[in-house]
């Protein structure tokens, strides 16, 4: 893309950020479109208002595995209350990644995280957000956005 750049500003920009793209979305066949947004002043030349993103991801393998949560994968809970798991304590996975990480692994390299430390906690049942860690590193993700439901009992 061509653009013009205000006087008085270094021109030799490399690149800019058209913002972030969410890991957990990309699946088989994957396609995004970004806005092009250019910083205040600057002319974009080619009038190109967006552009169109798509993974190569053919080559990538797909597995569903079955997870369980448990107490024990509750992190930073308030000292106040007492958390329970109140949904299903079992939860499918379905990883995206690389074949030889993806085949390779099993459940129990699996880990759903509840992380409680930016969750505004109160008394009674409320949907937070489940953390997928994996325990090999490589190019593999879980797909998709996974919650569960938790009870908050205040201590005496």
């Amino acid at each position: 893309e061509s653009m013009a750049v205000p006087a008085g500003v270094e021109a030799n920009i490399e690149s800019f950020s058209l913002g972030n793209i969410d890991f957990r979305n990309m699946d088989t066949g994957y396609t995004v479109v970004m806005d092009v947004g250019l910083p205040a002043g600057y002319l974009n030349l080619d009038q190109l208002d967006q552009v169109t993103i798509k993974f190569e991801t053919d080559d990538y393998a797909v597995r569903t595995f079955t997870v369980n949560i448990d107490a024990n994968n509750v992190i930073n809970a308030p000292a106040d209350y007492d958390i329970q798991i109140v949904s299903t304590k079992v939860m499918n996975v379905r990883l995206f990644g690389e074949p030889e990480i993806v085949e390779n692994l099993t459940s129990a390299d699996l880990t759903a995280v509840i992380d409680l430390a930016n969750e505004n906690i109160v008394e009674g049942q409320s949907t937070v957000p489940v953390r997928i860690e994996i325990s090999e590193s490589g190019v593999v993700w879980a797909v998709g956005s996974k919650s569960a439901v938790i009870r908050a009992t205040a201590k005496d």
